[in-house]
């Protein structure tokens, strides 16, 4: 989204705020394993995290969603479009959120 609030409790990543057209690629899981790919487009949801992994999902406005059963999933819905993966910059302490990185210092993983 173009912007996003995360809430930190002991240390743990407990809940993110996507506000203005966020884009959410999920693999729901059902009792026989893997059910398929979901990406969904929405302009405000809340994600809740338990112990780093995601636990629910709630959109606040209606999503625009599209359901990949397995083996159907098109090469081009495995990526969001537009995403940038900077693993180098990914904060490993409290002081690292507050770091200020230059743009073009940023080296780009994809």
């Amino acid at each position: 989204g173009q912007n996003m609030i995360g809430i930190i409790m002991d240390n743990e990543l407990k809940r993110i705020d996507i506000f203005k057209k966020g884009e959410t690629m999920y693999f729901p899981l059902d009792s026989d394993g893997l059910v398929g790919a979901n990406h969904v487009i929405s302009r405000n949801y809340v994600i809740y995290m338990v112990k780093n992994e995601v636990n629910n999902i709630v959109f606040k406005e209606k999503p625009e969603a599209v359901l990949y059963p397995i083996g159907h999933l098109p090469k081009s819905e495995l990526t969001l479009k537009g995403f940038k993966w900077f693993g180098n910059y990914r904060p490993e302490n409290k002081s690292d959120v507050f770091k200020k990185w230059k743009l073009k210092d940023l080296e780009i993983n994809n």
